[in-house]
């Protein structure tokens, strides 16, 4: 598995890096070089799917007081997308960032920062 992971994460690390107009407002992608990917893959759900699902979720951050930062910028790229969207979910030992790209890993739609939470995390090497 981690002959999958490390270069997965790299070419995630190199997208985010290659994105300078993309507002990374709540995040410093170079944090991207700490957090391991959690629970070993990403997972890849079709757009329309994305969009029911992240919607629902962006209003209920609203009304929780916008705990989760990038959904702003994360929504209207969603809408614009076609295909499948995949979802790698990445943490360290004080932050979680759940990173929205093309199932080729090319296009970079968002990245969702989660408020630290209490409780361990399985992270994978």
């Amino acid at each position: 598995m981690q002959e999958f992971i490390e270069p997965l994460k790299q070419k995630i690390y190199r997208l985010v890096q290659s994105r300078k107009d993309f507002p990374l407002t709540a995040f410093d992608s170079s944090a991207l070089k700490d957090l391991k990917i959690v629970d070993g893959v990403a997972t890849t759900v079709p757009v329309d799917q994305i969009l029911d699902i992240y919607r629902r979720r962006g209003a209920m951050n609203v009304i929780k007081g916008s705990p989760i930062k990038g959904f702003d910028e994360l929504l209207p790229r969603l809408e614009l997308a076609k295909g499948d969207v995949a979802i790698t979910r990445m943490a360290s030992a004080s932050e979680e960032a759940w990173i929205f790209t093309d199932a080729e890993y090319e296009a970079l739609y968002g990245i969702l920062i989660l408020p630290p939470r209490n409780g361990d995390k399985k992270v994978n090497s």
